[in-house]
């Protein structure tokens, strides 16, 4: 159901109300999304789900009225810990959220926990304030002006905002520049459940987990080859139970953006998108109907690194006459169609381009090449997401014959140094040399010396 709302697009699955650390309440953010054009939205406050049936009401109360009304699908943000704080979204389509309340009880008297010891190292600091009482409602009134009434969901966003008003910072980003993020003085750690935890929480409940803003980590390199560290990370997180990662976040550059959709799609992750809009409390607005959706832009095609046993050559083939990018050199592979995981979409195009099964092993590199606005592609198209396998025949004779030139016209066993002498596809030319670097660290590691026993004295 996810996959299928993202790729109607006029979608934000990320946003806060006063129920948590948002400015406005539930009815003004489901207003300001019917005003917006967006047709799904989704309430994911910190910690708590008290938002969510004030914006179902609101939701009713403008289809009543004949007016457009965007769906919402329940949701959640935890903070979890793997290594360092990040924070996990869980969305509930078919509803299931209401079985996290003990677990979030628990999370609630946590931030308690650090908030008393937050204020104290304020105080301390020559800073004392004044955090709302978590326990008290937020404000009834269905204006929802920014600020109004007290949320119950209190977190350092709110240490931040009294800090601004008594003057101890001229600005929320300062005050956490200065003294609220990790590492800074004021900063206390709260106990968090693992990653683990959270998406087994969530799983439980019935809902889809789904990392939030991985671009805030530090995980990304923000160039089009995505980084093999983003990729490993977020495959383990897949094993543990993650179903999708946030692919397009409204405070992250276009480039992370990129980089991160690139990684869910070699990984089989579900692109999701969420501007993180919190009202005036953070400089970030609300997405709108034309937001490009990352379901709907990216051009996914998987290629193959086929390699003979006898030598460390891979396959490329050159593309055939009529097809735009005519005579250039490529890996084969193709297009993954709507439905397709990479690995299955790569087996398909295997068999029909060369006519050989095979066995489709770890992903090599992803790259993200965006596409011109004239590309022969089809339009809303505007990112080619190549992600390269490794792949294994499974007989090894299929590889020692000729090939069916159905949509290329020839073949050639190369080094990648000899790849690159070649008209390679525009979209190839990076991934071919990652794959000479790679080779030549090999031979250069191969090459040197062993290293001396520990304790041996020095020559």
């Amino acid at each position: 159901m996810l996959e299928e709302r993202l790729r109607q697009g006029a979608v934000d699955l990320h946003l806060h109300t006063h129920a948590s650390d948002g400015a406005d309440a539930p009815e003004v953010v489901v207003r300001t999304a019917a005003s917006a054009g967006l047709r799904t939205i989704s309430i994911t406050d910190h910690d708590t789900l008290a938002g969510i049936a004030p914006a179902l009401a609101a939701a009713e109360t403008l289809a009543a009225a004949g007016g457009p009304v965007p769906e919402i699908i329940p949701g959640i943000e935890l903070s979890v810990d793997d290594d360092r704080e990040v924070h996990l979204l869980g969305y509930f389509p078919l509803g299931g959220h209401q079985r996290l309340d003990s677990f979030l009880q628990r999370q609630r008297s946590l931030r308690r926990d650090r908030n008393r010891k937050m204020a104290e190292v304020l105080l301390a600091m020559g800073m004392p304030v004044t955090l709302p009482d978590e326990g008290a409602s937020p404000s009834p009134d269905p204006g929802g002006s920014p600020g109004s009434g007290h949320p119950p969901v209190v977190g350092r966003l709110h240490a931040a905002q009294e800090m601004v008003r008594h003057g101890y910072v001229p600005s929320i980003r300062d005050a956490f520049d200065r003294y609220l993020s990790p590492g800074r003085p004021a900063y206390v750690e709260r106990e968090r459940p693992s990653l683990a935890e959270g998406i087994r929480v969530i799983l439980e409940a019935g809902g889809v987990p789904v990392l939030a803003h991985p671009g805030l980590y530090g995980w990304c390199l923000g160039e089009p080859l995505v980084g093999r560290d983003l990729v490993a990370r977020l495959a383990r997180y897949r094993d543990l139970g993650l179903v999708g990662v946030e692919a397009c976040h409204g405070e992250t550059s276009q480039e992370k953006n990129r980089e991160i959709l690139g990684a869910a799609l070699t990984l089989g992750l579900l692109p999701t998108q969420g501007s993180d809009c919190h009202g005036v409390s953070k400089s970030v607005p609300m997405f709108r109907k034309d937001t490009p959706s990352p379901c709907r832009q990216a051009l996914p095609v998987v290629g193959a690194r086929l390699s003979r046993p006898s030598d460390r050559r891979f396959l490329l083939a050159r593309r055939g006459p009529g097809r735009d990018l005519e005579g250039h050199w490529e890996f084969p592979g193709g297009k993954v169609e709507p439905g397709e995981r990479p690995e299955e979409a790569l087996r398909r195009e295997l068999q029909e381009e060369l006519g050989i099964g095979a066995a489709i092993g770890r992903p090599i590199r992803t790259l993200c090449h965006p596409l011109a606005p004239d590309s022969p592609r089809r339009p809303e198209h505007r990112l080619l997401v190549l992600m390269i396998f490794e792949a294994v025949p499974l007989d090894p004779a299929a590889l020692t014959g000729t090939f069916p030139c159905n949509a290329h016209s020839d073949f050639r066993w190369v080094s990648p140094w000899e790849a690159l002498s070649l008209p390679l596809c525009p979209a190839d030319v990076p991934l071919v040399r990652s794959l000479a670097d790679d080779a030549t660290a090999a031979s250069a590691a191969a090459a040197a010396p062993p290293a001396p026993p520990f304790g041996s004295p020095p020559p």
